[in-house]
Formats: structure tokens, C-alpha cells, sequence
């Protein structure tokens, strides 16, 4: 719904168990709501209108019983591996377009244990993102 209302032309899915969502944003959308432009408005409690990079936030907060963490996929026409050794330069500059996203919302007080970036083979004007339910790993250190 987060999407949905902030961004228009999501494709959202759930696994089953609905501890993992996917969502598929149009590209030009998505950086204009990162940059806190309005596409559309998501009235908030008080009224007053929300950035989305902010609403976000609350997903991605670990002062809350059940934080997500948020790998941002940027699509690209051809597999991805391939593109790295075909056409190193292309690879280089889509990753740095995803690395950006991740920095902007690590610049909006996102914690970056919770994101990740990378390129997947899709749609070259879309993102996908996909949001999993945070589980620290816990060590066992035996001396």
C-alpha cells in the first residue's frame, strides 16, 4: 500500500508466508520520490504530506519489534555478469545509478545494515525492490 499510494504503476507480490515482498517501480518514479518530490501525496496522521524516503524509514527501523531490510535491484537488459565482462564501463555506471539509491536513503537516516544494491536482469526502466524481514545473525564463538 506504501507503494502503491506513493508511486504509481507498482507491481507488488508476497511469498506465502509473507515474510518477503517484491516490488517492481518504475525507475523515473522511484528517483523522483527518493529526491522527495511528490508523485503523489501519502496524507500523513497529522495531515501533513510525507517524503517518501521518509515513510520508508519506518520499514527499515530496528527500534521496531520486526525491521525489514531492503535489497534495491536496478534492471538491466542483459545478465548481469555478462554485462560486466562484454561492456565493463555500462556495468560500472549502473552500478554506481544503484549504489546511489542505497546512499540516498542512507542520507536520510537509513540504516545501511538494512540495504543493498545490485543489478538484476529485467526491464531496464524499472527497480525491484525486494524487502525481507531482518534477522541478525548470531554468532556462537567457542574459545
Amino acid at each position: 500500500e506504501l507503494f502503491q499510494s506513493t508511486i504509481p504503476d507498482t507491481k507488488a507480490t508476497k511469498n506465502r508466508l509473507g515474510t518477503s515482498l517484491t516490488i517492481e517501480v518504475p525507475q523515473a518514479d522511484f528517483e523522483t520520490a527518493l529526491k522527495g518530490k511528490k508523485i503523489r501525496t501519502v496524507p500523513s496522521k497529522d495531515g501533513a504530506d510525507e517524503r517518501f524516503s521518509a515513510i520508508l524509514s519506518g520499514l527499515l527501523d530496528s527500534s521496531v519489534s520486526t525491521p525489514y531490510t531492503m535489497d534495491i535491484l536496478l534492471n538491466v537488459t542483459s545478465d548481469p555478469a555478462a554485462l560486466q565482462r562484454e561492456k565493463p564501463a555500462e556495468a560500472s555506471a549502473a552500478i554506481k545509478k544503484a549504489s546511489s539509491y542505497a546512499a540516498i536513503l542512507e542520507n536520510n537516516d537509513i540504516d545501511p545494515k538494512f540495504l543493498t544494491a545490485g543489478l538484476v536482469k529485467g526491464n531496464a526502466k524499472t527497480i525491484t525492490l525486494i524487502f525481507n524481514r531482518y534477522a541478525p545473525i548470531e554468532l556462537e564463538i567457542r574459545e
